[in-house]
């Protein structure tokens, strides 16, 4: 399956989709469902994109490699729009570009992607941790005790930058986050790190029902027997004890769902489209399913007719990306904003003609 595997992209899936769950209109009109989803939604997109981190390369080629892949399709979105903004003779042209550069998703036209800059930057200190700070040689129960303390560093100092009015050479500045979300980056190195260490477990994961019913039971009861509330973009982790046993529980709950999706071709078809797909979902969702949504809802104010399409729009907000995904591949000029260099046929050479 060219280095994939299978339920890891299952869940990646499942995952993205919950990402566009959460930027849809249903999480207006189911709050409580969506919010207890929020549990696990961004620990397990932080805990799959660990599973396949390497330090092997050396530093050039390392940073080169992550910024072809996340930096620059973040910035090649962000760019084109703020074009777009000129073009339509906007008059915060300035206020925008700093703000791409800033990498908050408080600072951005489309907040979702925040992730891309925060994801690039969690990718480079764990590379840093484990190439030059010796991690690769600590023992595990060593690692998993710096990790708590990343972890409690990280909940108790979350909200500090989150629009925050700081006095820097006698000038006042308004924090929306640290660039880049720095500031969230000891949480989502946690979760990243943990897909890091446990690669081998959960790349050959074996799913146990029984463990997977408990696992959906405690995120269950978390959800709505505590006040527990996990929300990386606005900065919301508490409890902290609760949070992260509803993060791991839910991570458990959806790789055994993805394990069992997996035994069938049929049922896994969908799933596994949508993970290959994460990138365009990610990038796509919230335009999408904003204007699909304010498009069909026009002259409607029955709930039921709203529900279905809010429905509707989540589902155009999950699937159109697939078929710009599709033109992508196609096209090798178009693939240059979205898909790594050394794959496009632009810079690959014909091996035929040598």
């Amino acid at each position: 399956m060219d280095g994939r595997v299978k339920h890891v992209d299952v869940a990646k899936g499942i995952s993205i989709s919950l990402v566009a769950m959460q930027h849809s209109e249903l999480r207006t009109l189911f709050p409580d469902v969506v919010e207890g989803m929020g549990l696990f939604r961004m620990p397990l997109f932080f805990a799959l994109s660990g599973l396949f981190f390497s330090y092997a390369l050396k530093p050039k080629p390392f940073l080169l490699n992550k910024a072809d892949a996340l930096l620059k399709p973040y910035f090649v979105v962000l760019l084109c729009l703020l074009l777009i903004a000129a073009w339509q003779g906007e008059s915060d042209i300035l206020w925008r570009l700093k703000g791409i550069f800033y990498a908050s998703g408080a600072t951005i036209d489309w907040g979702p992607l925040w992730f891309l800059p925060h994801l690039f930057l969690v990718y480079c200190f764990t590379y840093i941790l484990f190439r030059y700070c010796g991690f690769s040689r600590l023992p595990r129960w060593i690692l998993l005790l710096l990790l708590t303390v990343f972890l409690a560093w990280g909940a108790h100092d979350l909200a500090y930058f989150w629009h925050s009015d700081l006095v820097l050479f006698s000038s006042n500045i308004h924090c929306y986050g640290l660039p880049f979300s720095l500031d969230i980056l000891p949480l989502s190195l946690f979760y990243f790190m943990l897909g890091v260490l446990f690669k081998q477990p959960l790349l050959s994961f074996k799913a146990k029902p029984v463990l997977g019913a408990i696992s959906l039971l405690v995120v269950i009861v978390i959800a709505v027997y505590t006040e527990t509330r996990s929300d990386f973009y606005m900065r919301l982790y508490q409890p902290v004890l609760f949070a992260t046993i509803a993060a791991l529980a839910g991570l458990y709950f959806i790789l055994t769902v993805s394990w069992f999706i997996c035994r069938s071709p049929l049922v896994s078809t969908a799933p596994l489209a949508l993970g290959k797909a994460s990138l365009y979902i990610l990038i796509f969702h919230s335009f999408i399913s904003r204007q699909v949504y304010a498009y069909i809802s026009k002259g409607f104010s029955d709930a039921a007719t709203l529900v279905l399409l809010a429905i509707l729009a989540y589902v155009c907000s999950i699937t159109v990306p697939l078929v710009i995904k599709v033109l992508v591949e196609k096209s090798a000029v178009l693939s240059l904003a979205f898909r790594p260099c050394k794959i496009n046929p632009l810079f690959v050479k014909d091996k035929s003609a040598n």
